[in-house]
């Protein structure tokens, strides 16, 4: 909340959104409103990120909007650049770079000018490969029309998926600034971080919803959906083997998307590791063994 308060771009709608948190922070929250005028705080009950996110799409009144996560840092200058390249571009949306970090000394700014235009087509791609940027609903700005009529998927993880990719697909044209502004904090007990469970299964549903909304906005993109589908459902598969995980079903069902997506997925530009990782569990017998491996060690343990 520092880091928001203090941007060299003062005209801010900050909306802080209390998501039933029972730690004391919802008081700190309504400190913040009382010392700056700026802040609206909204006090929920526990609903996830993406509903935290949506009940702010519902009221916020702003001409751009942007998101920042609750454990994350923001540069001095995020909204200055990101507001600068949208309009000297006429774009709908900017984009920053970003630096991973995981104590505040590990910030250091980084001013790069550079700018890159994409149309709405071509930064979609550029999500699909593993490209400049993300599918992350931060490090971004948007015009506020974007959103109209869509929400994140609440209850849902890797939220950002099947969501930010509609924005790009109304945008004519999306700007890139590597100027690392936004920090982005490496926290070993966050939810992404986490061992595996059955809810991280939602990679398949945020991919299924991508694929079918692309074969239809997009057709020529599908193969690059199916190359990052195969991709992540094998490192999805690897961390759940990795953690111990011993639910048949639930694995099938990741080698089975791996299976689906494999000619993309041993085709493309992702890691080699990965596609190598994937095609090694698509050989009969071989999950099975790893996961009889598994139940064996949760009997030991």
């Amino acid at each position: 909340m520092e880091s928001i308060c203090s941007q060299t771009y003062e005209n801010l709608e900050i909306i802080l959104v209390d998501d039933g948190s029972t730690d004391g922070s919802e008081k700190i929250c309504d400190e913040y409103e009382q010392r700056d005028s700026r802040i609206k705080v909204i006090h929920k009950t526990n609903g996830g990120l993406s509903d935290a996110r949506n009940v702010a799409l519902n009221i916020f009144k702003g001409e751009y909007m942007t998101f920042v996560d609750g454990d994350d840092v923001i540069s001095p200058h995020y909204i200055e650049v990101l507001l600068s390249i949208l309009k000297s571009r006429q774009a709908q949306i900017s984009i920053c770079g970003h630096k991973d970090f995981i104590s505040l000394e590990d910030i250091k700014p980084n001013k790069d000018l550079t700018i890159k235009e994409y149309s709405g087509a071509e930064a979609i791609k550029e999500i699909l490969i593993n490209g400049c940027f993300t599918t992350s609903a931060w490090a971004k700005l948007y015009r506020r029309d974007l959103f109209d009529n869509l929400r994140f998927p609440v209850g849902r993880l890797y939220e950002d998926l099947p969501t930010t990719w509609q924005a790009f697909c109304k945008s004519e044209k999306v700007v890139f600034s590597p100027s690392q502004v936004y920090y982005y904090r490496q926290n070993p007990t966050s939810i992404m971080n986490s061992r595996f469970t059955h809810k991280k299964l939602d990679i398949i549903y945020a991919h299924e919803s991508l694929l079918m909304g692309i074969r239809s906005k997009h057709p020529e993109l599908v193969k690059f959906v199916k190359e990052r589908f195969g991709t992540y459902t094998s490192i999805q598969l690897f961390y759940a083997l990795v953690s111990g995980y011993s639910i048949s079903d639930d694995l099938k069902q990741l080698r089975r998307c791996i299976r689906k997506n494999w000619r993309n997925m041993v085709g493309g530009t992702y890691p080699m590791k990965m596609k190598l990782f994937g095609s090694i569990l698509c050989v009969p017998g071989v999950l099975d063994f790893m996961i009889l491996v598994n139940k064996c060690r949760s009997k030991d343990v």
